[in-house]
């Protein structure tokens, strides 16, 4: 089981952004992904403070297009290992929520966000070794 990080999904939504090509892959070429709803408050939270949630926010219910992702709820016991981690300042508030989700459905949690490696626990796959190694795509 691959839970995918919000930094996945901004990249296909941002006009540019290293990571998009290797993003697309991803989207388009797994078979089954997760991602948690903590993403989709995440992306309304971050368009927001860039003052664009009037012109974007209603476009945020296309990412329940993607058959290959299912959007996990967050639960108590989420929430509570969220917190755990964010108050030993291990991650972000939101990262936090990525990282207790996998923690919690002992999953593999694929980002481009280096800082989850430090998670006890946390199975952490960057986002290049999950294009080479899980779809088998050469990246150049």
């Amino acid at each position: 089981m691959f839970i995918i990080e919000t930094d996945v999904i901004y990249a296909v939504m941002k006009r540019e952004d290293s990571l998009k090509g290797l993003a697309r892959l991803v989207l388009g070429k797994s078979r089954k992904l997760y991602c948690s709803s903590a993403s989709l408050v995440e992306v309304l939270s971050v368009l927001k403070a860039l003052g664009k949630f009037e012109s974007v926010a209603p476009k945020v219910s296309l990412l329940g297009d993607f058959p290959n992702i299912e959007f996990l709820s967050v639960t108590p016991e989420i929430a509570d290992k969220a917190a755990g981690i964010h108050m030993k300042r291990q991650l972000t508030f939101f990262d936090s929520f990525y990282a207790a989700t996998a923690l919690v459905l002992d999953a593999t949690l694929v980002s481009s966000d280096a800082a989850f490696e430090g998670v006890p626990g946390l199975k952490y796959m960057p986002v290049s070794q999950y294009v080479s190694e899980v779809l088998g795509e050469s990246i150049t």
